[in-house]
């Protein structure tokens, strides 16, 4: 059996302590990195609570919910482009820089002759 006693012990109360706090430390950057990726941060939490090591590298490994729905988001664009035919190097769509059709005519003599 394990004398009570050594529980007194300061090196027991200093490892121990620091123990709690990496533990602690632990569970609020499994949160954070689940709530960063777009996942449910309390569920994980409770996992970092219950299996502190398994869910920090189960939350490392999971795939970012954000990330993954910003390049949905941009193929859907890209799609629609290319559905509309639309280019994007073609400045002449662009209100900004889109000429009257009597300066293209002008600028097509100029250069032809």
């Amino acid at each position: 059996m394990i004398d009570p006693s050594l529980l007194a012990l300061p090196i027991v109360q200093v490892f121990g302590g620091l123990g709690l706090v990496l533990w602690i430390a632990q569970l609020l950057f499994t949160i954070s990195i689940a709530q960063a990726k777009g996942l449910n941060w309390f569920l994980w939490g409770l996992g970092a609570l219950l299996f502190p090591l398994l869910a920090f590298l189960a939350v490392l490994g999971m795939p970012d919910r954000k990330q993954r729905l910003l390049i949905r988001l941009m193929g859907e664009q890209l799609q629609s482009i290319k559905e509309t035919g639309v280019r994007l190097h073609d400045r002449s769509s662009h209100p900004k820089f889109s000429r009257p059709a009597a300066e293209d005519a002008a600028l097509e003599q100029a250069i032809s002759s």
